[in-house]
């Protein structure tokens, strides 16, 4: 059997294979552009040549050559590019943002860059890093990674991260789910964690993911399940016991959040 639609868009939307914090990657490539995803790290996102619609949650941007955009951690975000549009991203794992939360608490990074003037060494720097691909250990990471946030927060500051706002609930509600994943999470432990009602919250988390919340959280711990059987650590240790150690209650709970997610019994 095939995998269902929600599910192939629920992976697609987490990038999971390439989201963990020690995570530093950039690469520079002509694109047509990319579907709505999301991801705990951070983006930078630069328009090397031509025309770029960005959408970050509901915001929408129109870039040029020589502009920008940064996507905030668990922000949805798409790209649709012009014919023969180049660009370029940067994606800084958690690991290398300590120095920045530690400068600038309850503050992110601006997520318009406008000025392309100023963001000449951010491009630079960004294409001299795709040059050399995956090659970095963690001091050049962090040090490329502060270099770049120095160019930016020079240029353009830092904003409020919000609490009272929607786009910052919504991220503290996904980043509390991916934290919280083994706990006995639920609409109404999350509504009363979060100070919303149950109704308000489903709706909210529909209108963003397209999912109801049990759905999701059991989607995440379907991917911590498969990572972990994946982990030569745990060959020996059955499947069974991966999916309690992960917040389900039952093999029947996980095979249905299995199935739920690939169409297919394993």
């Amino acid at each position: 059997m095939g995998t269902n639609v929600s599910s192939n868009w629920m992976r697609s939307l987490q990038e999971t294979n390439r989201d963990f914090p020690s995570y530093f990657h950039a690469e520079k490539y002509e694109s047509i552009g990319y579907k709505d995803h999301l991801h705990r790290n951070i983006e930078v996102y630069c328009v090397v040549k031509g025309r770029s619609h960005v959408t970050i949650n509901e915001r929408e941007y129109d870039l040029t050559e020589g502009q920008a955009v940064v996507i905030n951690s668990m922000q949805i975000h798409s790209y649709k590019n012009s014919e023969g549009t180049i660009v370029s991203f940067l994606l800084i794992g958690s690991n290398y943002l300590q120095l920045f939360n530690s400068l600038y608490p309850e503050r992110i990074l601006p997520e318009f860059l406008f000025d392309k003037d100023a963001n000449k060494p951010v491009l630079e720097m960004i294409d001299r890093i795709a040059v050399q691909y995956d090659d970095f250990d963690a001091f050049e990471s962090m040090s490329y990674s502060n270099l770049l946030i120095h160019h930016i927060v020079g240029a353009y500051g830092t904003e409020v991260a919000k609490k009272g706002s929607k786009r910052f609930i919504f991220s503290e509600i996904i980043q509390y789910i991916y934290d919280h994943y083994t706990e006995d999470l639920s609409l109404t432990s999350l509504a009363e964690q979060f100070g919303y009602a149950p109704r308000s919250l489903g709706h909210m988390f529909g209108k963003y993911v397209k999912m109801d919340i049990r759905n999701f959280i059991n989607s995440v711990r379907v991917e911590k399940v498969l990572e972990m059987n994946a982990d030569p650590a745990y060959r020996d240790t059955p499947i069974l016991k991966l999916a309690l150690s992960c917040g389900f209650n039952s093999a029947s709970s996980f095979y249905r959040a299995y199935r739920k997610n690939f169409g297919k019994t394993r």
